[in-house]
């Protein structure tokens, strides 16, 4: 991997790391916060591509509830992507289910278990 393609991948989880932290709502000083950096290194990851080691990333994701394979979304053709073999509509289900909140995870899980047994 060239250096481009470095700074690719930095530019596109810092505006991932903006898309879920506008989901849910955070603001850049309350994921700092919640971190123990500044405000301004998080406003760095988001619109400047800083780099953001794997821990960090790691603390980001848990905080806001998602998985940190959403960080990476998007960034791979469709021969790279695992879920390339999957259709449109899975891969939007997935997508919607990868943005809720653990607890409502489960309660879907829940549901399509229930739902798929009726078909039985």
């Amino acid at each position: 991997m060239d250096n481009t393609n470095l700074k690719d991948i930095n530019e596109h989880i810092g505006s991932r790391i903006k898309k879920a932290r506008t989901l849910r709502g955070a603001s850049p000083a309350k994921i700092a916060a919640a971190i123990g950096i500044e405000s301004q290194q998080v406003r760095k990851y988001e619109k400047e591509g800083w780099r953001i080691s794997a821990a960090r990333l790691y603390q980001i994701a848990n905080l806001l509830d998602m998985p940190p394979s959403f960080f990476f979304e998007g960034f791979f053709s469709e021969k790279e992507q695992p879920d390339s073999q999957l259709s449109k509509e899975q891969r939007m289900f997935l997508r919607y289910y990868d943005a809720l909140p653990r607890k409502s995870r489960k309660e879907v899980l829940k549901l399509l278990r229930i739902m798929g047994k009726k078909d039985e």
